[in-house]
């Protein structure tokens, strides 16, 4: 479900609510990544810079929400586990709040419009 609405929609347009970007690590053990991967994996939600992402991983570390394994790899800790289901949760409820009083039809025709102004955006870029 996209912010509350239930819409057919393709594959492209599916959003997990509880998805990471691609390269960060969930959950520790297993799932931890190089800082490297980190900072590539959130560059695009930090104005493409892949540098932008070590101050924002050094205050996740500050915050004890991610910690270093032996091999220097990074990954939640428990508390970061819970505080990044908090967010999960503020996040769901901001959603449901933005689309109250909001059919189907004028969502997807919005977000319509808003994919076609991108589009022109990128093609302008080039």
């Amino acid at each position: 479900m996209l912010l509350g609405h239930a819409p057919e929609r393709g594959a492209e347009d599916a959003e997990d609510e509880t998805a990471v970007p691609a390269g960060v690590p969930a959950r520790g053990g297993a799932d931890a990544a190089s800082r490297d991967a980190i900072a590539e994996a959130l560059a695009p939600f930090l104005a493409g810079d892949p540098g932008a992402a070590g101050p924002v991983v050094d205050d996740l570390v500050g915050r004890g929400w991610v910690a270093a394994d032996p091999n220097d790899e990074l990954a939640l800790t428990e508390a970061g586990t819970r505080a990044r289901a908090a967010l999960l949760e503020r996040v769901a409820g901001t959603r449901r709040l933005l689309v109250q009083g909001i059919s189907d039809e004028e969502y997807l025709a919005t977000v319509d419009v808003l994919r076609r102004k991108a589009e022109n955006l990128e093609r302008a870029a080039r």
